[in-house]
């Protein structure tokens, strides 16, 4: 049940960070003892910590896509929100691993906002 999954429990918190930017922050939130099985190494990613069982095949379910106002977030970020989030699980053979919250920097939109080169078809 929910209550077996949030006791007892590990939160585990990321900035990504491109040149002197930081563009995204994380949680994810563990029951220790899953934590314990997957993460062997604490300092590394989820990712390159599950990716060690070649035979894992994880399931993402995003459960909520929107916008958030935080004044942490703020201060990280050196903006003013609302920040675009999204929260997902990913689990493996039915049995939920993690919860995941990502919270983007709205410097992320300079990235997709570059005018592309028209194809020749668009000429």
């Amino acid at each position: 049940g929910f209550k077996t999954f949030l006791l007892p429990c590990l939160r585990r918190q990321i900035w990504k960070r491109c040149g002197a930017q930081t563009v995204m922050w994380a949680e994810s939130w563990w029951h220790q003892q899953t934590a314990h099985e997957h993460l062997h190494d604490p300092q590394s990613t989820i990712w390159n910590n599950l990716r060690r069982d070649p035979e894992l095949k994880l399931r993402r379910d995003v459960d909520q896509l929107g916008q958030v106002q935080n004044p942490q977030v703020e201060r990280l970020f050196s903006r003013t929100g609302p920040f675009w989030s999204r929260s997902y699980r990913l689990s493996k053979g039915g049995q939920v691993l993690t919860v995941i919250r990502e919270v983007f920097s709205p410097v992320l939109e300079s990235y997709l906002d570059e005018d592309p080169q028209p194809r020749p078809e668009e000429r």
